[in-house]
């Protein structure tokens, strides 16, 4: 007969897949008959914004806006304009049919990003944006293996306590943060906003009750041409924010939190008595998954005392909770400049995806230069730094990249830059653990009781309590019932009763 072990269980989510998906973007831009010609392109500046998640026929499309801003020279090399353009997209995603509730995460961002000059009026672009898609369901953990009720008196069980990181919630929240922020140079042009920068920075999360509790720093650069037109203006600003999302849980030892902007809009006022203003309005997603350690009692080994028995196991992966690593990454070179660059005027960063070859951390940092000339014109260079760090903890997955901070200064006849980066990435270990599922008893076939002696007298040789109590028809229970101090050691002489 099969006698399967009953669990005691509590309710978890299991990720079902963690998907990723590209799309390419490929438009044409044509500068408005109210904008000079584009002489060269300076930079090109963009932000991802998620839109929607809807159930079809083809799996789950997660629909997104990409929206672009060229600064460029224009044409007679004196002045410089911005073209702004954009486009939405859509990316599939296999959904599978199961059933119960599915939980979803989704993200998108972006690979790469192209400007091509067609003539002075036209600009072809073409951008990779990354997908990725997160799939929960609720699922049953076993945490706790027992013996039916009827067949308990013929089963001996070896239990073992074990540790296993699970996903306990996954929730998101929509949210709105407006703000107004006074500009320190009051020389910037109210129609002048070239492009924007937003970036999130968690600093706390707190569970509070069933509630979770995110606190952290809104940083928001803004690129502005100045009322002449003939300078760019950049300014860095920041406010703290905090949400309350429903978790629905009690328990969290970890939580991992990161938000994606899902629209924004900017306006420069002229306001009486604060001066120039960046008037702001941010809509944001905050997702976050909730973990929790559970305490998992197993069965690693059985017998039986009145049946010949075999053991049906099973394979149970547990892990651990994420080991959560950041590393500060600077990158810093000397860049030369061309012969007609009389004054660096900006440097534009922006950051790729990173590269992790061999366990290698690989970034690349590329900058845009806007230079003036001996003869008051502007000129444009554009750079690629790179930076290889070996970690000392291993990466599993492409870190996360925040750019910090950016500062350069003049070095003879090119100038110094420094870029300090940020990348984060989580180790996941897991423990493989054999474990007993149910007991194939030969009930046709029981022992004879009577052929084994109703007390043994063994020295111990190196056999742990349960082996002693599985070798001689006994318990470890009994055994130790019988034996008042239970030392096993080869000068130990231990009693060792028959249990049915």
């Amino acid at each position: 007969m099969e006698v399967r072990l009953n669990t005691k269980t509590v309710s978890i989510l299991q990720q079902l897949s963690d998907q990723e998906q590209q799309t390419q973007i490929d438009l044409e831009s044509v500068v408005p008959d109210t904008r000079d010609d584009i002489g060269r392109i300076v930079t090109v500046q963009s932000n991802v914004y998620l839109k929607s998640k809807d159930i079809t026929s083809r799996g789950l499309t997660v629909g997104g806006e990409l929206e672009i801003s060229v600064l460029y020279i224009t044409e007679d090399g004196k002045n410089l304009s911005v073209l702004h353009t954009g486009q939405g997209f859509s990316i599939d995603f296999e959904y599978p049919e199961r059933d119960g509730e599915l939980i979803t995460l989704a993200r998108l961002q972006l690979k790469a990003i192209e400007a091509r000059l067609i003539n002075p009026r036209k600009l072809s672009l073409s951008a990779e944006i990354l997908g990725k898609l997160q799939i929960f369901s609720e699922q049953q953990l076993p945490i706790q293996y027992f013996c039916p009720e009827e067949s308990a008196q013929a089963v001996h069980l070896l239990s073992e306590h074990r540790q296993s990181c699970t996903i306990n919630a996954v929730c998101e929240k929509s949210f709105t943060i407006n703000e107004q922020f006074p500009f320190p140079d009051s020389s910037v042009s109210t129609a002048g906003l070239l492009f924007q920068k937003v970036q999130f920075q968690i600093g706390e999360t707190q569970l509070i009750g069933s509630r979770l509790l995110i606190k952290g720093t809104m940083e928001l650069t803004a690129c502005c041409l100045s009322e002449s037109g003939n300078l760019p203006i950049t300014a860095s600003f920041s406010a703290p924010f905090s949400q309350l999302l429903e978790l629905g849980k009690e328990q969290m030892d970890n939580c991992e939190a990161s938000i994606q902007l899902s629209a924004a809009y900017y306006n420069i006022v002229d306001t009486v008595g604060t001066g120039k203003v960046l008037d702001c309005e941010i809509h944001a997603v905050v997702q976050a998954q909730s973990r929790c350690t559970e305490s998992i009692e197993l069965v690693t080994d059985a017998y039986s005392n009145q049946y010949p028995t075999k053991i049906d196991s099973c394979e149970l992966s547990l892990l651990e909770l994420p080991d959560v690593q950041t590393l500060p990454i600077t990158v810093e070179e000397r860049v030369e400049l061309p012969e007609d660059c009389s004054q660096c005027l900006a440097v534009f960063p922006s950051t790729g995806l990173p590269g992790i070859p061999d366990g290698k951390l690989c970034c690349h940092v590329t900058l845009d230069l806007l230079c003036r000339t001996a003869e008051g014109t502007f000129s444009t260079v554009k750079r690629v730094l790179s930076s290889e760090t070996v970690p000392a903890a291993r990466i599993d997955a492409v870190p996360a990249i925040s750019l910090q901070s950016i500062s350069y200064r003049p070095d003879g006849s090119g100038i110094f830059v420094r870029v300090n980066l940020s990348a984060a990435w989580s180790i996941n270990r897991v423990h493989t653990q054999r474990a007993v599922a149910a007991l194939i008893m030969d009930d046709a076939a029981p022992l004879d009781l009577t052929s084994f002696p109703d007390l043994t007298v063994v020295r111990p040789n190196g056999e742990s309590l349960w082996q002693l109590a599985q070798n001689y028809h006994s318990s470890p229970e009994a055994i130790q019932k019988l034996n008042d101090a239970l030392e096993l050691s080869a000068d130990t002489m231990l009693f060792i009763p028959r249990v049915v």
